[in-house]
This record gives C-alpha cells, sequence and structure tokens, in this order.
C-alpha cells in the first residue's frame, strides 16, 4: 500500500466521485482519484465492501456511503474519512470527538482513551488518532517489557546441544559424523503475542501522516526488529495466552486485533486490500445507550441487551420469528424470577418532533412500530411500557410529549419517543425522558404518575 497522499471527509449517506469528472459542487459530490473509484467500486460489486453503495447521482456514477463511520485508506493512498451524520453541522473536531466518545463505550474498543489532552482531536484525523493510540499502549507495553518463552528449535551442529534426535541424525549425519542434529528450548521473544504486535506496528506504518506518529513508530521498531511478523494472524490470534504476567498486553493486543480486521466490524478483502476500521453507527448508537442506562438503573433493576427468548409465532410445536428487542429492563424481586418491565429499542435515524403534518408523523417508520407492537405482546404481555430512542439533533431536541396508545384499555401498551443526547470526553451522553417516565417511573393513563417500587 502507497503512503497517503489524499484526504476527504465526508458524513454517512455523502456521495464520493472521480476527481476527473465530478459535475457538481464539491459539497455534493467528494471527488477521489480515479484509480481509488474503481477500486472501491470493484469491491462493492463483489459483495465485499458493504460501508459503499454504488449509485447514479446527477447522471454521474458515485458511491454513496451507507450508515458506517471510521476510515478507508485505499492502496493508492487514498484516506477517506467518514463521519456520523448528526455531525454534519459540527465542526470537524467535534464530530470527532463525539464519534471517539461512542466509540470508547465498545467491549472492543475499550481502550480508547477520550481526554482531550491525549487525542488532540482538534488536529489530527480519525485515522491518526486511533494509530497515535496504538503506538502509545506499545510503548507502555515495551517500558514494560516483552514477554519471552521456551521455543523449541531443531538444528544441526557440529556440538550436542539438548537432545539428540536420533532419526534426523541417520538421516542427516549417517556420513558426516562429526555434526549432531539436535532439538533444544531457547528463551526467546518469539511468541505469538509478540508477532500480532509487529505485524500491527508494520500495517500501521504505511498510513502515518503526522511527524509525531512517524517518530513514535520508528522509536518501537527497533524492539521487534528480532520478532517476525505473523505467517498466520489467523492461528496466532488463536493461541494468544494472556495470563496474570501479561495483562499489560490486552490493550496493545485490543488495538492490534482491530488493526488486522480481525475484530473490526467490516474488513475489505482484495488482491490488496484497504487499510480500514469502520464501525456500523446502529450498532455504536445501541452499545453506547445501553452502557450509560445500565449505570443510571436504580437496585432490583437490570437490563439485558440482544435478548432473544421470545418468538412471533410457532407451528407445529416449532418457535419461528424470533423476537430480539435491543434493550429489555427486568426487575428483581427476593426470591422469584425477574419480572420484565420496560422494552427499548434503539434506531440510528433522524426523525423531526416538528414534522407532524401531510402525513409525515415525525418521520417515523410504520415498521418499527410493528417491531415493537410485537415485543410488547410478547415481553410484556400486551401492557406496559416501550420505548423508541432515537439520537438527539436539532429537529429533535425533546421527547414527544405524549404516548402513542396501542390499545384503549385501561391497562394499555404505550410506546414513547426520546432523544438520546450524545455526550462529549467531558459529559456522558443522556436520554431525555418526558415528565413522569423513567426506566422505573412510568406514567399512566389515570395518574400523572405510578412509581414502580425499587
Amino acid at each position: 500500500m502507497k503512503r497517503v497522499k489524499a484526504s476527504i471527509t465526508l458524513f454517512e449517506y455523502d456521495y464520493l466521485g472521480k476527481s476527473s469528472d465530478t459535475k457538481c459542487s464539491v459539497s455534493t459530490i467528494k471527488g477521489i482519484s480515479d484509480k481509488a473509484f474503481e477500486y472501491l467500486e470493484a469491491q462493492c460489486l463483489s459483495g465485499s465492501l458493504s460501508c459503499l453503495r454504488l449509485k447514479s447521482f446527477q447522471g454521474q456514477r458515485v458511491l454513496q456511503t451507507q450508515n458506517y463511520a471510521g476510515v478507508i485508506v485505499t492502496p493508492f493512498g487514498d484516506y477517506i474519512e467518514i463521519l456520523p451524520k448528526l455531525a454534519k453541522k459540527m465542526e470537524a473536531n467535534k464530530a470527532r470527538q463525539s464519534l471517539l466518545h461512542m466509540l470508547s463505550y465498545l467491549g472492543s474498543f475499550r481502550h480508547l482513551q477520550t481526554q482531550e489532552t491525549s487525542i488532540n482531536s482538534a488536529k489530527m484525523p480519525l485515522l491518526e488518532i486511533f494509530i497515535s493510540q496504538f503506538l502509545d499502549c506499545l510503548s507502555q507495553l515495551v517500558t514494560q517489557g516483552l514477554r519471552s518463552h521456551y521455543v523449541a528449535q531443531q538444528e544441526n551442529t557440529a556440538f550436542v546441544k539438548g537432545k539428540l534426535l536420533i532419526r534426523e541424525q541417520l538421516r542427516h549425519n549417517f556420513i558426516n559424523r562429526h555434526h549432531f542434529f539436535t532439538e533444544y528450548d531457547e528463551y526467546m521473544q518469539n511468541r505469538p503475542e509478540n508477532r500480532l504486535l509487529h505485524t500491527a506496528l508494520s500495517k500501521v506504518g504505511t498510513c502515518i501522516r503526522t511527524r509525531e506518529n512517524q517518530r513514535k513508530h520508528q522509536e518501537l521498531k527497533q524492539y521487534f526488529e528480532k520478532i517476525p511478523l505473523s505467517s498466520s494472524i489467523k492461528n496466532d490470534m488463536g493461541t494468544v495466552n494472556i495470563d496474570r504476567s501479561m495483562k499489560h498486553y490486552r490493550p496493545s493486543l485490543s488495538w492490534a486485533e482491530l488493526i488486522l480486521n480481525s475484530l473490526s466490524p467490516l474488513s475489505m478483502r482484495g488482491s490488496s486490500a484497504a487499510f480500514s476500521l469502520l464501525f456500523p453507527m446502529e450498532a455504536v448508537f445501541e452499545s453506547y445507550v445501553a452502557s450509560l442506562l445500565r449505570k443510571d438503573l436504580p437496585d432490583k433493576f437490570s437490563l439485558k441487551t440482544q435478548t432473544q427468548d421470545r418468538c412471533l409465532t410457532s407451528y407445529d410445536n416449532a418457535s419461528y420469528f424470533r423476537l430480539k428487542p435491543d434493550l429489555l429492563i427486568q426487575q428483581h424481586h427476593d426470591d422469584s424470577l425477574p419480572i420484565n418491565h420496560m422494552v427499548l429499542d434503539t434506531k440510528w435515524k433522524m426523525i423531526n418532533s416538528s414534522q407532524n403534518s401531510q402525513g409525515r408523523k415525525f418521520g417515523l417508520s410504520q415498521d418499527d412500530f410493528y417491531q415493537l407492537f410485537a415485543y410488547g405482546h410478547k415481553y410484556l404481555s400486551g401492557s406496559g411500557c416501550l420505548v423508541l430512542i432515537y439520537p438527539y439533533h436539532e429537529g429533535f431536541q425533546d421527547p414527544l410529549p405524549n404516548a402513542f396508545e396501542f390499545s384503549d384499555r385501561e391497562e394499555s401498551l404505550q410506546l414513547w419517543v426520546v432523544p438520546f443526547k450524545i455526550g462529549s470526553n467531558t459529559k456522558s451522553g443522556q436520554i431525555l425522558w418526558p415528565a413522569g417516565l423513567s426506566p422505573y417511573h412510568l406514567k399512566s393513563k389515570n395518574t400523572d404518575t405510578n412509581e414502580v417500587s425499587a
């Protein structure tokens, strides 16, 4: 892969086109090199790249970004940074900060540091931030020391070292009897964990643009000179062994696994695969909301994610169409099974609380309501509280003041639509609940509030 030479920042659902035939304004279509466009187009047509979709726009063949955020570096050195759609009206550094804050709540990205002093996001693009943090983790690791272990070595030498291998001795030294074919254990740093780190370090070297990261990279290379690159990333990852003496390896290996695409949400394949760290925003948003909501729950309440113990229907004693709500809050009572208390679903969509005329219905989806209706009947027995959570933005700053009613019964099934305000490096995100509604404080039809005992 060539070094990065061109940089483009765009948002979810923006367009990429060839620089040579862009016919409209830069704000509508962002131009990339012809080779890069053709490479990404081929990846799309082969089905190996789901973050972009081939379309025709204003008479031009374009690639439209989908609901992913992150970075792509093509084999030709084009650097593409994709930011969340909610950040279109923000400054680029604030948009990156918002994304990084959400990513820090992902399990595989839990080592991401979001302090201002750590990432200097005002000056660094996403890729440089990711690389910088990997290099910082690796620097801390080598300071504590790379671990060695005993590796079996076989060698034909002029002296006996270790155990003589009789079969190999007869095969290789039947005539040359002054040599000895032996096997011995050598204490060395050539182990799976170190090979993976060296491979990840080598891979990011072609993408670095800032002098500071280049300096860090050069300093770290010397510690891995005697460690070979991984010949089989998959096999090495399968044999990683982190014991008590190697706990300091965890952050660096987490980054290495992401960089090597084994744990990355999206991997680009091909004869000259591009470097990519791309994250599906639906999953990022769901994980972010779940992490913060779990912290706010009082005693005797718990949160389950992606539960799937109910089905929509059954036929001939077989269950059909499993139902998997994003979030399920349960209430616990002494010496009894937990009771399903509230079902919540996150949607990475932009709705508008002022658009309820001419059939626009705030931009809400009928399919989402069908989905929540099924959750309510199967998980809440047709009575209780459902919540749809959408990201907070300029057009949706307050929860819808009333619940959607699914029936006219006294104990009805109600659906609330609320915004989730995404935080920053200094402030956590939060759900903006309507008056009288929270995970443990529910609003009923006949009274102002109906508090559930915690």
